[in-house]
């Protein structure tokens, strides 16, 4: 499903400023291969994939025809069509043209199901040995917002000071961390929150939505006394509305305790909009405040 959506926040392409963007030069010493060096990519027609290379990667390039030129091109290859294990995977390969006097490059796969993203484009001359440098032409696109020029196109609420309950496990809205939404819209939002509270009242996060809207998301937290995740990453109810309530922590530490939760995903409005509320209550009714502490936040964009 996030393949799906990524589509509304980013354009296909190579990412800007990521290592070194997924160059492709001449393998040193030179032979019959190119090095794709580090970076990453959105690769997709409309449900878009990542692709991450860390380090520097040796491509072979095909032996070449004793009379004729060819033109090759070095992609990202994503083939949902493929089955386990490449559903998902995108992967970085070499497509080899025909050999002609008047050689041209060769057609790629660039369909819902399988697209291939070029990076480069080598000639291969006729008898050759090595790819050098000469050889290498460069075709990457770069990734950007999607339907947003080169803005990132995010609003942002910040807590500028701390809020407490005490003896309450109702949900209430954050008098800071809050949106009106649009009718029949879909928006993505991140939601940061930092927390503090004795272990006998803990907290928990959730949303206050209108009408019939949904959440579909990611979730997690962090709990510093402990040092790892206290709330695994998991995929939000799509079917959820109204109040709902997103994450409670473990509350099996001893002593007060600050804490991290972070949630990503999509509100879609249906019918009505109104406003998106950000909402915390305690994990279970204690008579020591808990607080969601200033510096958490709320980002959301429209997308449609």
């Amino acid at each position: 499903m996030f393949a799906k959506h990524l589509g509304y926040i980013r354009t296909r392409g190579v990412i800007g400023g990521v290592d070194a963007a997924l160059e492709v030069r001449a393998s040193s010493p030179q032979a019959m291969s190119v090095e794709l060096r580090a970076g990453g990519a959105f690769v997709g027609l409309t449900q878009l994939r990542a692709y991450r290379n860390t380090m520097p990667r040796t491509l072979v390039v095909a032996a070449a025809d004793a009379a004729h030129a060819r033109h090759d091109l070095v992609v990202l290859d994503m083939n949902t069509s493929a089955g386990p294990p490449d559903t998902r995977r995108v992967t970085a390969a070499i497509v080899s043209g025909a050999a002609a006097a008047e050689p041209t490059d060769p057609p790629l796969a660039q369909d819902e199901t399988h697209y291939q993203l070029p990076l480069a484009r080598i000639v291969v001359a006729a008898g050759a040995s090595g790819i050098g440098p000469d050889a290498i032409a460069d075709l990457r696109g770069y990734s950007k917002p999607a339907n947003s020029g080169d803005a990132v196109g995010f609003a942002r609420r910040v807590k500028t000071s701390d809020e407490s309950v005490r003896a309450s496990t109702t949900l209430q809205d954050d008098d800071e961390l809050s949106f009106t939404a649009a009718a029949d819209s879909v928006y993505f939002v991140i939601a940061g929150s930092l927390g503090e509270g004795a272990q006998a009242g803990d907290l928990k996060f959730g949303w206050n939505l209108p009408g019939t809207t949904e959440i579909h998301g990611w979730k997690g937290g962090w709990n510093a006394s402990f040092g790892a995740f206290a709330g695994a990453a998991s995929v939000v109810d799509p079917s959820r509305t109204g109040a709902y309530d997103e994450w409670s922590g473990p509350g099996n530490n001893a002593g007060d305790r600050v804490f991290q939760h972070v949630f990503m995903g999509f509100i879609v409005t249906d019918g009505a909009g109104g406003t998106v509320a950000r909402q915390f209550a305690q994990a279970v009714s204690n008579s020591t405040p808990s607080k969601h502490l200033a510096g958490s936040f709320l980002l959301y964009m429209k997308l449609i």
